[in-house]
C-alpha cells in the first residue's frame, strides 16, 4: 500500500474562492483510463475539504484581484503544465483523489492533469466540461472553458511535440489533432458548440 503524507489544512476565504463548488458541467459517458487495468484506489484524504484547501492555497499564489477570467484560467493552466509531471502509470479516476494527487504529489497522467485544473477553474467559478477523445489504442482527456465568449479547449498537458493548447478554436484543435496521429479527435454531438 501507498503511504500518503498529511497534508497542511490551509484555507484561503479570498472573493470568490472559498464555498461550495462552482460551475462544474461533467461531459457525457463512461470513464475511460488512460492507461490499462483496473482504476487506481481513491486516496482517503482526498476529501473536499483538503482537497478545496489545497486549490485555494495555490490560486492565493497565482491570481491576482485584477485578472480577468481568461487570465486566470491560464494561471491555473500554466500551474498545472510547470508543476504536475506526467506519468501514465499516475493515473486516477476520482475527481477528489486525481486533484490531491496532482496538487500534492505532482504526478499523473492527463486525467489528473485535466481534474487538478477542473477543480482549480471551478473554485474560481469558470465553466468548464470535460471533454474526451474517441478512444483508438489510447484514451484522452481535456477540458473546454466558457469566460463569456462561448467554449474553447483547454488541454493542460504539454504536447509531445512542446505544442500547449490553451484557448483554442474547434477547427485549430482538429488541424492539429489530424496532423498528429488523432490525438484529440472527439465526437461534437457530445457537447456543446465550440468556438
Amino acid at each position: 500500500a501507498q503511504t500518503q503524507r498529511s497534508p497542511e489544512f490551509h484555507r484561503s476565504h479570498r472573493d470568490g474562492l472559498g464555498g461550495a463548488r462552482h460551475g462544474l458541467h461533467r461531459g457525457p459517458g463512461r470513464r475511460h483510463r488512460e492507461r490499462f487495468g483496473p482504476p487506481a484506489p481513491k486516496i482517503s484524504e482526498a476529501t473536499e475539504e483538503t482537497v478545496y484547501a489545497k486549490a485555494d492555497e495555490i490560486l492565493s499564489e497565482i491570481i491576482t484581484d485584477n485578472m480577468t477570467q481568461l487570465q486566470q484560467a491560464k494561471a491555473v493552466f500554466d500551474w498545472v503544465v510547470k508543476n504536475i509531471t506526467y506519468s501514465e502509470t499516475a493515473g486516477i479516476d476520482d475527481l477528489l483523489s486525481a486533484a490531491y494527487k496532482g496538487m500534492y504529489y505532482r504526478v499523473g497522467d492527463c486525467t489528473v492533469k485535466q481534474k487538478t485544473a477542473e477543480v482549480m477553474l471551478n473554485r474560481l467559478g469558470i465553466k468548464n466540461m470535460e471533454i474526451e477523445k474517441i478512444r483508438d489504442t489510447r484514451g484522452h482527456y481535456w477540458l473546454l472553458i466558457d469566460v463569456g465568449e462561448g467554449w474553447y479547449h483547454y488541454d493542460p498537458n504539454l504536447q509531445l511535440d512542446g505544442t500547449l493548447i490553451f484557448y483554442w478554436h474547434d477547427a485549430d484543435l482538429w488541424a492539429y489533432s489530424n496532423a498528429h496521429k488523432n490525438t484529440h479527435n472527439y465526437d461534437p454531438s457530445k457537447y456543446p458548440h465550440i468556438q
